[in-house]
């Protein structure tokens, strides 16, 4: 049973009904169990501790209010995937958008899978000095031993979308849509994929970071204090991280929840610490 992070606190009962076919004998039972919510499913243990070293810390993630940045809910997040099953007449899906999707996936089931993610930070002060930067992705689901995510700076424009992710070649296609082939269709990566070294993204990734042995947990990428840094003083520059597998090649693929995730407490999130007080609400 999954049971939401907003959910109340409150008994529950299930009842459970059993046989015994032999000698025709049937029972019922009630189970009782207890949901506490404890109030603090919208803070992070990364924020937690560097809050203890930096005057300011935020979290951004859409659906949850930023009290640092006068925000009562944050939704500059966008994400989507890109995903290939190569060229088949009636079943290509390298012009399909995934943005509506409230997952995406990494790593490689039948072809690759990339996961583009973007931030809006255009709430933060320009002259705010950033400390530290932590993505954080929540997987629920891994297949092998990975994966190994490696971010890379996209270093084009490309569109979220809003597509499910169902559909084949010949329907319609929306302007601004990110997929395989495109960055925002109708305009082409350099290369599918976003594999255009230098115009598409970055040659060498900016972070790394190992799963952890088991599902449903975080993912921490320590992304570069600089890159954040510009990103604030440069809006026009941020295009955002695209990850990538190491292993991509092995075959393994592994599942994570996306900003459009019903429940906000597992959506991707961004934990910023900064060297002054910022100028919250």
């Amino acid at each position: 049973m999954s049971i939401p992070s907003w959910a109340k606190s409150v008994r529950h009962s299930i009842r459970v009904s059993y046989a015994f076919e032999k000698y025709g004998l049937n029972f019922e039972k009630d189970l009782f169990f207890e949901v506490k919510n404890q109030g603090n499913w919208d803070r992070d243990e990364t924020a937690d501790q560097l809050a203890k070293q930096y005057p300011s810390t935020v979290i951004l993630q859409n659906g949850l209010r930023c009290p640092e940045l006068g925000l009562e809910k944050y939704g500059g997040a966008e994400d989507t995937y890109l995903f290939s099953t190569h060229p088949v007449s009636d079943r290509n899906t390298d012009f399909v958008n995934y943005g509506a999707c409230d997952h995406f996936l990494l790593g490689r089931y039948a072809y690759k899978h990339r996961p583009l993610m973007r931030y809006d930070l255009s709430a933060i002060p320009r002259e705010a000095t950033v400390s530290k930067a932590i993505l954080k992705i929540y997987i629920y689901s891994k297949r092998g031993n990975g994966p190994t995510g490696q971010a890379f700076e996209i270093l084009k424009k490309w569109g979220e979308g809003r597509g499910p992710g169902s559909r084949w070649v010949k329907e319609p296609f929306k302007s601004g849509e990110a997929s395989w082939s495109c960055n925002s269709h109708p305009q082409r990566w350099d290369k599918p994929g976003g594999d255009g070294i230098g115009t598409d993204r970055s040659g060498t990734p900016i972070s790394t970071a190992l799963a952890p042995r088991t599902n449903k947990q975080w993912i921490n990428f320590e992304l570069p204090n600089d890159l954040v840094q510009r990103w604030i003083m440069k809006p026009e520059t941020n295009y955002g991280l695209m990850l990538i597998d190491k292993d991509e090649a092995k075959g393994y693929s592994s599942s994570f929840r996306s900003s459009d995730f019903s429940d906000v407490a597992f959506r991707p999130r961004l934990v910023l610490a900064f060297e002054e007080k910022l100028p919250g609400k």
